[in-house]
């Protein structure tokens, strides 16, 4: 029997620390917009509790609540869902997409991950009022996002799994119809 593959980290220096890399944190999906959303949470509640005592005016205790909320969180959110729409559609552009046009159990992953990012783009929409079906983007995003990429994830890993080629047969196709 052979030996095993031993992997080891390579040996470092106490004094040799890897530096520090922005790529590294802007790099881990959307985590950078947890920390903003957290001092943002933070500040409007410091806002939402002095600024009604500093205004002048009608808003005062209750409309500045609703203020608050209707324009403060509800662009937040629409921010970031923008945001995510876009990361999702220039995700897509970076796979080089027409390089799999004629393989179905790739495309398919394609097109559920398009969804996703239509959907997110549609849920940014609706919050700012845009698109007035509220479950539209509901949709999108469970139709063909998420149904689609587990249909397609399935179809995937049953055949790799049985160790068969990732080959549809005309059954499977039939499933992304």
């Amino acid at each position: 029997m052979p030996d095993l593959l031993h992997i080891e980290e390579p040996e470092r220096r106490a004094t040799q620390r890897p530096q520090p890399q922005l790529s590294a944190f802007l790099g881990m999906g959307f985590r950078p917009l947890y920390p903003a959303g957290t001092f943002w949470a933070a500040a409007s509640i410091g806002i939402w509790i002095f600024a009604p005592r500093l205004a002048s005016g009608t808003l005062a205790g209750p409309a500045w609540h609703a203020h608050e909320m209707l324009w403060g969180f509800v662009a937040t959110m629409a921010l970031a869902l923008a945001v995510a729409a876009f990361l999702c559609g220039w995700q897509l552009l970076d796979w080089k997409p027409l390089a799999v046009r004629r393989r179905p159990i790739l495309w398919i992953l394609y097109v559920g991950h398009a969804c996703l990012g239509v959907g997110l783009l549609l849920a940014a929409l609706h919050s700012l009022g845009l698109v007035q079906r509220a479950a539209i983007h509901v949709h999108v995003l469970a139709i063909g996002g998420f149904s689609v990429l587990i249909v397609g994830m399935m179809t995937r890993t049953a055949l790799g799994h049985l160790g068969r080629p990732l080959v549809l047969d005309r059954m499977s196709k039939a499933c992304y119809a």
